[in-house]
C-alpha cells in the first residue's frame, strides 16, 4: 500500500466489550482514513487467547504477519479501504 494509516492504542474495557463499541470505533477510523486519503488501515493484536485477533478478522481485517516484539508475540492486520 502506498498510503496506509496505523491504528494504535485502541482498546475497549472488558466491562464494555460485546456492545458494538469496538466495531463503531473501527468503522469511524475507516471513514476518517478514507477522507485522509489512505488506502489501508494497519494494526496489531496480541497473539494470545485474550488478544483481539478474532474480532479484527470479523471486522474485515486480514492477517499479514506475526512477530515477537520485545518478547511479546503480535499479529499484524490490514484492511484495504478501496
Amino acid at each position: 500500500m502506498k498510503r496506509p494509516l496505523y491504528l494504535t492504542g485502541m482498546a475497549v474495557s472488558v466491562t464494555h466489550q460485546r456492545q458494538g463499541l469496538g466495531r463503531l470505533a473501527l468503522d469511524d477510523a475507516c471513514a476518517v482514513a478514507e477522507k485522509w486519503p489512505a488506502d489501508a488501515i494497519r494494526l496489531d493484536a496480541y497473539d494470545a487467547e485474550a488478544g483481539a485477533g478474532g474480532f479484527y478478522d470479523r471486522c474485515g481485517f486480514t492477517e499479514r504477519g506475526r512477530v515477537v516484539y520485545k518478547g511479546t508475540p503480535l499479529v499484524y492486520y490490514e484492511r484495504l479501504l478501496r
